[in-house]
């Protein structure tokens, strides 16, 4: 369960409630809800497990997270994960930085980040350093990414050799944001990055690309073949031989042209899109005969016409 707390603010020994909660709300809401407001604002910046803050504001689960969501409902508080913050302040999706006291009192008391650090630690196969630590820990208290998932990012990147915090933040920043927070949910991603590598993979040696980084363009083009559309590999090798036999060279957007005109016609196999070109065959050869049947019948009343002048 993620800690609650507020961004924090300042040192202050005092502190200021805004004007919002007491004009608008103190006759409106209820006593868990001034209880919540009160506790936050007096300890911005410090972190309480949400089991022990509804035994401090003798609620429960359900009373706090009504709490939290009539202040965020409201326009007061705005939530990313356990990670609040006055609406009237400014919010970035950018995590802080802790200070390397910060993250080290935390794992003193927090069973699950230092968990977190030492599972990371054999992932890695060496130490964690302060840095790393500090990276993790924004991740974990600010991103709200409980640690197997967190767990499950930086072994997916060293799987791919991707390995450096860096592509670890960056995965779980846009984790974070598509609410995917849950095993469950990791599991499902997780495989879906997995397929994009192979699809990537496959139509890279299809198109004889070689060693050349695909771009982010080309990403978006394959990604929407075989996860969007469903298409197979070997639907997707013949619009290839077809785009190339007309423009003579490979052109993601003239192949995406062909796929999508499949798609809408529901052609989902090479045999499919063989049958159609026959039909398409047949019905220009009829179209052909038709003209011809006109010429003839032209060509035979011109001549009707002419005979008559001459006989006359």
């Amino acid at each position: 369960m993620p800690l609650i707390c507020l961004e924090k603010a300042g040192d202050n020994e005092y502190f200021t409630l805004p004007s919002a909660i007491v004009d608008r709300h103190l006759s409106t809401c209820g006593e868990v809800e001034i209880k919540l407001i009160l506790w936050l604002i007096r300890n911005d910046g410090n972190s309480m497990d949400a089991a022990k803050l509804c035994t401090l504001l003798k609620t429960d689960q359900i009373g706090l997270d009504e709490a939290i969501r009539y202040w965020v409902q409201s326009g007061v508080l705005s939530r990313r994960g356990g990670r609040l913050t006055l609406a009237s302040a400014s919010t970035s999706s950018t995590p802080p930085r802790y200070s390397g006291e910060t993250v080290r009192l935390r794992a003193q008391q927090d069973d699950g980040l230092r968990q977190l650090f030492e599972s990371y630690e054999q992932i890695t196969g060496k130490p964690i350093g302060s840095e790393d630590m500090a990276e993790l820990f924004a991740i974990y208290d600010y991103l709200a990414l409980p640690p197997d998932v967190i767990l499950m990012i930086a072994a997916y990147a060293k799987s791919v050799d991707k390995a450096g915090m860096a592509y670890i933040k960056r995965v779980a920043a846009d984790w974070s944001e598509r609410g995917i927070d849950n095993m469950a949910a990791a599991n499902q991603m997780i495989t879906k990055l997995e397929d994009s590598r192979k699809h990537e993979s496959k139509i890279k040696i299809m198109f004889g690309i070689g060693d050349r980084a695909l771009t982010k363009r080309e990403k978006e083009y394959i990604s929407t073949w075989c996860s969007e559309r469903e298409q197979s590999l070997e639907l997707i090798e013949l619009a290839y031989n077809e785009a190339v036999d007309r423009k003579g060279k490979l052109s993601f957007a003239y192949i995406d042209g062909i796929l999508k005109s499949w798609h809408e016609q529901g052609i989902k196999t090479p045999d499919e899109v063989g049958q159609e070109k026959e039909k398409y065959k047949k019905k220009e050869q009829k179209k052909d005969d038709a003209s011809k049947g006109d010429q003839r019948f032209d060509m035979e009343r011109h001549l009707q016409m002419s005979w008559d002048i001459i006989t006359k």
